[in-house]
């Protein structure tokens, strides 16, 4: 009997103590729910969608002005200076070129000048008349080289390197030319300008 009456009290408590959880959880999904609610809606008013009236204004280019006298002026005080600094250069520069016009022009053509520009001009051709003979020796020695050769594929190795040689050659015979009119022309120029044949040589 007493079994029973325990039996029964413990029924009863577990029967009573089941709505207590569920309430309790019912109680806390809502308010987890509500919570989740509020940081979604505090996200919403946090974040702003930007327009066209959120820029902030941005004032125009400077405009080009015209004068009556049909010159142009700028409207901005840079694009003035800008102006300024380009015409000093332009000064500069035109300065410059009528300097080197004067030194040109008033260039003392003694003896020494005239020795110096032909020396120089003689100089040149000595030197490209050297590469030319160089040039020609290697052609001599590929040309041997290849007659000699029994390879097909050395053969044309040579060949295209003696080809390449011949190529240099004429460009060598084209500036020996140059240098012997460059030379006749400074003697020609130094006969008018009466220059004493001792100054050339």
């Amino acid at each position: 009997m007493r079994f029973s009456a325990y039996l029964f009290v413990v029924t009863a408590l577990l029967s009573s103590a089941s709505p207590l959880a569920a309430q309790s959880l019912a109680d806390v999904a809502k308010q987890e729910q509500e919570r989740r609610s509020a940081v979604k809606n505090a996200g919403k008013e946090t974040q702003k969608i930007f327009t066209n009236k959120d820029l902030p204004q941005v004032a125009p280019p400077p405009q080009v002005v015209s004068s009556g006298d049909g010159k142009e002026a700028a409207s901005s005080g840079t694009d003035a200076d800008k102006a300024s600094a380009d015409a000093a250069k332009g000064d500069k520069t035109e300065a410059g070129t009528k300097g080197e016009k004067k030194d040109k022009d008033t260039e003392v053509k003694d003896q020494a000048y005239w020795s110096a520009r032909i020396n120089g001009a003689r100089q040149q051709l000595d030197k490209d008349i050297t590469f030319a003979a160089a040039m020609q020796s290697r052609i001599n020695a590929l040309t041997t080289d290849f007659v000699n050769r029994d390879d097909a594929a050395q053969r044309t190795v040579i060949a295209n390197d003696r080809d390449r040689a011949m190529a240099e050659l004429k460009t060598l015979e084209i500036a020996i030319q140059k240098d012997k009119d460059a030379i006749a022309a400074v003697e020609e120029e130094a006969r008018k300008a009466s220059v004493p044949a001792g100054w050339l040589r």
